[in-house]
């Protein structure tokens, strides 16, 4: 509702565009999320979730390949994968030689075999030469390769038929291991598997394995062997049930009934693994114009093969009828977040032209498989060689000659030329003179909304009128809601102006010119060039309309209908010029409401404070602090208020807590929480207590009860035991020129301190004096001084050089040493206790950022005068710098998995970190390659650069793999 209390219908999302009309009485459901419901979108228009707009329909851009160009052939297809170091392996052009590019150096070299060093002959036969003649192997010719989730890089072998598998963490050299003689088995493209395992697919007698993380065959129902029978151990516990060995049964070997036959595939030429332990197969139909995608579960198809003939219908008209689509490889790429949010599962398709990729949402289960096109995306793939498509995390790479290059989606967009939408509003007011209409929108150049409408008193009238067509304008002072900002404004970057609105966007405006009725009828045809769609984010119907003739003119003014029509409309628009600004004035009291003020004015409503907010804070910070500012700065100088600052800039979830509770409420259980130590309130005891003879800066605020003397006793009594303890006498009150640690020793073992004072403390005795005794003639009745001894100020009193005399001196001096001193000196000083993350990542430079925040918010609160130091702790309990109640709590101490971080040249100090192995341990369940034959095969075959490998005794399948 605005000033003059006209309200408004609004459109807003996808449900309430989706509630309107493609035609008379057919609801335009296919707007809201098409794609899941199957349903086909004839209306021409579709939601962008992306951005939350209405567009036209998208179309697919298809790159017709010239007739120059080199398509890539199912022979080019060899298999490619990339570990997690980054580095990258494929089958050679000649299929004997497994090629490698490093993620570091970059250089393309010969993985296996490796080239045997060339050694010159000699000339006259007179060197050493080897005792017996070099063992000549045949090469190995190689058909797909993957990597397992384990890092073992497989290689399928042709002859002799099996896989070649490396151990890229352990190294060591591969191990081939063969398939039986009467096991047909051509390997042509593989895929990993969850856990560990491997899923291979055989093109040439279409079937696929699937092997688990030790290379077993994952087969339903296999035969076993008993290998091993029950038997007792030869340790027993002296009491309970005795404990025996339990049975271990062995596969009977390698069967073809074990593998999953795809009796109805013609073609099928690449494999994928599903994160559930399923498997897609894609066949590449020949026969036919487009490809097939199949979906299994072991032995089962789960639904029906879909056909890549659905993105018939969403292609671009000029080359629908001429379209087909034979897929050379696919990839698969999980539901992850991205800039663009949430992004499902998808598929991506490559053509068997060469030049382009195609991108699909992939959803199914048990019963049915569902691939949705998505005509946006335009993935170019020029010179495309043709050995794989593969995806490694987020994103899918493909091959030119001998590099690996990402899709990179680019801006060829199409979409249909135009489209029809309606909608019918009710006022509940008959006779309602609707007012405006207010389109959040933006039309780029050839672009447009035809806006027409029709109204009357009953609905069903509106069939039998003529539709008037209305004129849209842009608003140039933006939209008329108070402090709206534009929907298609780009957020500008921290110290950056904003970016210009795009061209044509912002608020579309037009005045109803004979809207007279209970009900109207909206059309809005969305037309484009096929290359630019109109994009409508919000749609505002304004009714009844607030008319000045009626209210500010006397009725002669509209005696005449003609003319009081005329006028009407005239009056509207001044009347929205004044309404807007109405509006403002009446909804200024938002802005002063952190609650609802909009993001950008918070900056403005925090300078009321003469604050200036971080531009890297989210916008709940700067609400959080704006509303607790004048707690803030009343607190601002002390340990509370650089508790709320430091608390405010490093909490993941700051709340109002942090304000509101006094530092006092700390509970053991905070364990997150900072913390801030004063210098001299953390320790009760002197230094020698903790190892520091040397520490003179921290003293015991309190006599000691392990001390060997007191006041009380005289200075006689310390002068003896120190001529007792070192040989020397009197008791110096200074550290000595001849020997220090004597002295330093002794009167840590005696008096239960160190003496700190030096010549330059005199300011602070006198201070001390004048604070003990208030008044020069207190002091003077305490010495017992007499007329010429008597001070005439404080300013005169000197610090004691030597050990004072017995009684109030005496008693002065050591509580001077033992409790003002350290005060003093370190009333200045505190301590930044930041708390450890244990759900941080061990990298050491989020830490540094962290240390880095916390020094920029210390130097803005603390007090001029201060000095601070930061350090990290990951345990409450800290002997000497922790508070009985509040930070005395056990945890895990300092054996905190993320702490310390490994050493980084420059970054730690001595004893924050450890020098980290240049490789990481290998899990203890590693499997070791080459530790036998395969069982059931007879005998063991001839090792082909390394042992065989050894069969688990165990089968697992794919669900129950760890």
């Amino acid at each position: 509702m605005d000033a003059n209390g006209s309200r408004y219908h609004l459109l807003l999302g996808k449900d309430n565009w989706a509630a309107c009309l493609d035609g008379p009485g057919s609801l335009a459901a296919p707007l809201s999320d098409s794609w899941k419901s199957g349903v086909e979108n004839k209306t021409h228009l579709e939601w962008d979730p992306e951005h939350s707009q209405l567009i036209l329909q998208p179309l697919l851009y298809y790159y017709v390949a010239s007739p120059a160009d080199t398509l890539p052939q199912v022979s080019d297809r060899r298999g490619a994968a990339q570990d997690t170091q980054g580095n990258w392996y494929w089958i050679g052009p000649s299929r004997q030689v497994i090629r490698t590019t490093s993620a570091t150096s970059r250089n393309v070299l010969d993985y296996y075999p490796t080239p045997e060093p060339f050694v010159c002959p000699p000339e006259d036969g007179s060197t050493f030469q080897p005792a017996e003649a070099a063992v000549i192997t045949v090469p190995l010719t190689f058909s797909g390769l993957a990597i397992t989730e384990g890092q073992y890089l497989v290689v399928g072998v042709l002859d002799p038929a099996g896989l070649l598998i490396f151990d890229l963490l352990g190294g060591g050299p591969p191990v081939h291991s063969l398939w039986p003689a009467e096991v047909p088995f051509v390997p042509f493209d593989m895929s990993p598997a969850p856990g560990g395992g491997l899923w291979v697919l055989d093109r040439e007698n279409k079937r696929y394995w699937s092997l688990d993380r030790f290379f077993n065959i994952i087969a339903q129902d296999q035969e076993v062997e008993s290998d091993l029978p029950e038997q007792m151990e030869t340790f027993q516990p002296v009491s309970g049930p005795a404990r025996t060995t339990p049975t271990q049964n062995f596969p009977l070997g390698i069967r073809i009934e074990d593998a999953t036959h795809l009796v109805s595939a013609e073609d099928p030429i690449s494999i994928e693994g599903l994160p559930d332990c399923t498997v897609l197969i894609l066949d590449r139909k020949p026969s036919e114009k487009f490809s097939e995608v199949s979906r299994f579960r072991y032995g089962t198809l789960l639904g029906s093969p879909v056909s890549l003939s659905v993105m018939k219908d969403q292609m671009e008209e000029s080359v629908s009828g001429e379209f087909t689509l034979t897929a050379h490889d696919f990839a698969f790429v999980q539901e992850h977040d991205s800039s663009e949010g949430k992004v499902l599962d998808r598929l991506y398709i490559a053509s068997s032209n060469g030049n382009q990729s195609f991108a699909f949402y992939i959803e199914g289960d048990d019963t049915s498989l569902t691939l949705t096109p998505l005509p946006e995306i335009y993935l170019p793939m020029r010179l495309f060689s043709g050995k794989a498509l593969l995806s490694v995390g987020d994103t899918v790479y493909y091959d030119l000659d001998e590099r690996w290059l990402p899709l990179v989606r680019q801006q060829r967009p199409r979409y249909h030329t135009s489209a029809f939408l309606y909608h019918t509003f009710d006022s509940r007011l008959p006779g309602c003179t609707w007012h405006r209409l207010m389109l959040d929108a933006c039309l780029p150049g050839d672009t447009a909304v035809i806006i027409s409408s029709r109204a009357a008193d009953a609905e069903e009238d509106l069939d039998l009128l003529q539709w008037q067509e209305e004129v849209l304008y842009l608003r140039g002072t933006g939209s008329e809601l108070p402090y709206a900002a534009n929907p298609f404004q780009k957020p500008a970057t921290p110290g950056s102006p904003p970016p210009p609105p795009p061209a044509g966007s912002g608020t579309w405006e037009l005045l109803f010119q004979h809207a007279r009725g209970q009900c109207i009828q909206l059309r809005l045809e969305l037309v484009g060039n096929g290359q630019r769609t109109p994009r409508l984010h919000a749609l505002r119907l304004y009714y009844p309309r607030f008319s000045y003739l009626e209210h500010y003119l006397p009725a002669a003014y509209r005696q005449d209908p003609d003319s009081a029509s005329f006028l009407d409309r005239f009056l509207a628009n001044p009347e929205g010029t004044f309404t807007t600004i109405e509006d403002q004035i009446i909804s200024m009291r938002q802005l002063f409401d952190v609650a609802t003020t909009p993001p950008e004015a918070l900056d403005w409503l925090a300078g009321w404070f003469g604050a200036l907010l971080d531009p890297a804070w989210s916008a709940y910070r700067r609400r959080l602090f704006i509303c607790y500012a004048m707690l803030f700065y009343q607190y601002r100088g002390t340990v509370r208020g650089l508790r709320m600052a430091l608390r405010l800039a490093l909490d993941d979830c700051p709340t109002a807590a942090l304000f509101t509770e006094p530092c006092c409420a700390e509970t053991p259980a905070q364990t997150s929480a900072l913390r801030v130590v004063e210098s001299f309130r953390t320790r009760r005891f002197p230094s020698i207590v903790y190892g520091e003879p040397d520490d003179t800066t921290s003293q015991p605020s309190g006599s000691l009860s392990q001390a060997l003397w007191t006041p009380a006793q005289g200075g006689a009594i310390l002068n003896s035991l120190y001529e007792g303890a070192t040989g020397s006498t009197p008791y110096p009150i200074r550290k000595p020129d001849q020997g220090a640690a004597e002295w330093q020793s002794f009167s840590a073992a005696t008096l239960g301190f160190v003496p700190a004072a030096m010549a330059s403390d005199w300011i602070l005795w006198q201070a001390f004096l004048m604070r003990t005794y208030g008044a020069v003639a207190s002091y003077n009745t305490a010495y017992a001084l007499d007329a010429d001894q008597a001070l005439a100020s404080f300013d005169d009193a000197d610090l004691p050089d030597a050990l004072p005399a017995d009684g109030t001196p005496l008693q002065d001096w050591y509580t001077f040493e033992t409790v003002y001193l350290p005060l003093a000196r370190n009333a200045h000083h505190f301590v930044v206790l930041l708390p450890m993350k244990t759900d941080l990542s061990k990298d050491s430079t989020i830490y540094q950022d962290r240390i880095v925040l916390a020094r920029k918010v210390i130097e803005l609160e603390k007090p001029a005068h201060t000095t601070y130091d930061i350090r990290l702790f990951w345990a409450l309990f800290r002997i000497g710098e922790a508070r009985l109640g509040l930070d005395t709590q056990l945890d895990v101490g300092s054996r905190n998995p993320n702490f310390p971080a490994p050493f980084v040249l420059g970054q730690e100090f001595l004893a924050e970190g450890y020098l980290a192995s240049g490789q990481p341990p290998l899990p203890t369940d590693r499997m070791v390659l080459g530790a036998g034959c395969i069982p059931g095969s007879g005998e063991s075959p001839p090792p082909v650069r390394g042992p065989l490998v050894r069969y688990a005794k165990t089968t697992s399948r794919c669900s129950d793999i760890p």
